[in-house]
This record gives structure tokens, C-alpha cells and sequence, in this order.
């Protein structure tokens, strides 16, 4: 809006002077009245044009932007709901089918976020005010997120987890033929009975076998929960950036 303040201001300047030489040389005529009025008819059109082409230009960059966002959400809402699915497949070719569809639909989102540099200014990916220096965060977190899925997919196949399983299960039917004491004892009342709480103690080989095989279950759930918990958060972060996204269409911005 300067460059129209400047061109009017200008226009009333030469009006301005126009008007005192036609009233020094008392001419003012029906030609200076013309002329008078096409100078702010064509002020007016140009403010007119500027206005409609800032104001287009405004329509469009928010439509712009609504339909990034719904792009985003729609493809974020198909990769959270197939890789949900996925956690609860146990057939390696129909998991791998779907690790590739989805892998693609992470490349698409990724583009939509585009290249951003990073600074090394701390992002909070979380930010409810600000989606600055966001971008490659959230690329990083879908790269991360799609090879952790890889991982899982070649745990399922291998059967990593019902071979943990069946381990730990093998081990624990040791440890009653490898009892070499009693660790700890309590006599204990439940309901009026008396009871007594045994902690043996096992052969130290077997123990360890047992300790290992146990870690080994618990890591490989853990895993599988961290990608759960992955996807919620997931879905909290674009939740955010489109949030802050959809005020700046709201604004025309």
C-alpha cells in the first residue's frame, strides 16, 4: 500500500500546483475541471486495480495453503492407520506389501515439507506457537519412523519374538532342576491363612540364561510399543503444524 500512498500524495502535489496557477491567471476553465476529475478518476482506478490484484493474490495463497493442508492430513491419516494395522500382522509377505506402500506415502510427505536448512537453533517439534525450523525435524522424524518399520518387518519375519519367547520359556522350565538355595523367605497372612514367600536361588549359569532370555522379550516389545507410541506423536506433530498452518490461511497469508 506505500507505492499507491506515494503515487496519490504525487497526484494531489500536481493538483495542488495546477489549481494555483489556474487561480493566479483566473483560468479556471471547464478544460481544468476535466482535467481535475480524470486525475482522480485514474487515482482511483489504480487504487481500485492494486487493491483486487493484493487481494486475489491473498485468496490465492491461502487456498494455496488449505489445500496443502489437506494433502498433508490425508496422507498422514493413511500412514498412521496402515502402519497401525501393520503392528497387528504377523505375515511377513502381507507386512512387507504393506512397509513398501506405506514407505511411499513418506516420500510424498516428505516432499510436501520440502527442503528447509537447519539451523542450530533448539526446535521444539512440538511448538504450539511456531512451525519455524519445524521442516526438518519432521523430515528426520518420518525418515527415522520409516526405517524403524523396516526393522520391524524384518523382526517379524525372522520371527525374532516367538523365538525369544520360546527361549525364555525353555529357560524358565530349567530353573526348577537348577535350585542351589533359598534366597530369600517370608511367612506372610493373606485372609487369615498363613502362607511363606520363597525366593530361590539358582544355579548362577542358569540364572543368567534366564535374565538374558527374559531382556531379550522385553526389548524386543519394548521396540514394538516405542513404534506405537511413534505414530501417536506423529499425529500430534502434524496436528500442530496444521493447526498453526490453517490460522495463516484464515488471514489470507
Amino acid at each position: 500500500m506505500d507505492d499507491i500512498s506515494s503515487l496519490i500524495e504525487a497526484m494531489t502535489q500536481f493538483l495542488n500546483v495546477h489549481n494555483e496557477l489556474a487561480q493566479k491567471n483566473s483560468l479556471i476553465t471547464t478544460e481544468t475541471i476535466a482535467i481535475f476529475a480524470a486525475v482522480l478518476s485514474f487515482i482511483g482506478l489504480v487504487f481500485t486495480t492494486i487493491y483486487t490484484i493484493k487481494q486475489n493474490s491473498k485468496l490465492q495463497n491461502a487456498n494455496a495453503r488449505v489445500e496443502w493442508i489437506q494433502n498433508v492430513r490425508n496422507v498422514t491419516a493413511e500412514i498412521i492407520s496402515t502402519y497401525s494395522a501393520s503392528l497387528n500382522e504377523d505375515d511377513p509377505k502381507k507386512l512387507e506389501k504393506i512397509i513398501v506402500e506405506v514407505r511411499e506415502k513418506i516420500e510424498r510427505l516428505i516432499l510436501f515439507f520440502g527442503h528447509e536448512i537447519n539451523t542450530e537453533k533448539e526446535i521444539d517439534i512440538l511448538d504450539t506457537n511456531s512451525n519455524e525450523g519445524k521442516n526438518h525435524l519432521i523430515v528426520e522424524f518420518l525418515i527415522k519412523l520409516s526405517d524403524e518399520f523396516i526393522k520391524y518387518y524384518k523382526n517379524v519375519k525372522s520371527g525374532d519374538l516367538s523365538q525369544a519367547e520360546a527361549r525364555l520359556d525353555y529357560v524358565s522350565s530349567k530353573l526348577q532342576d537348577n535350585i542351589v538355595g533359598i534366597a530369600y523367605q517370608e511367612d506372610i497372612e493373606i485372609d487369615g491363612r498363613n502362607y511363606t514367600s520363597t525366593e530361590y536361588k539358582y544355579n548362577e549359569e542358569t540364572e543368567k540364561e534366564y535374565d538374558d532370555a527374559q531382556a531379550k522379550v522385553s526389548e524386543i516389545k519394548r521396540f514394538n510399543e516405542e513404534l506405537a507410541s511413534n505414530l501417536v506423536k506423529l499425529r500430534n506433530i502434524i496436528r500442530i503444524y496444521l493447526k498453526i498452518e490453517w490460522n495463516k490461511a484464515k488471514k489470507g497469508k
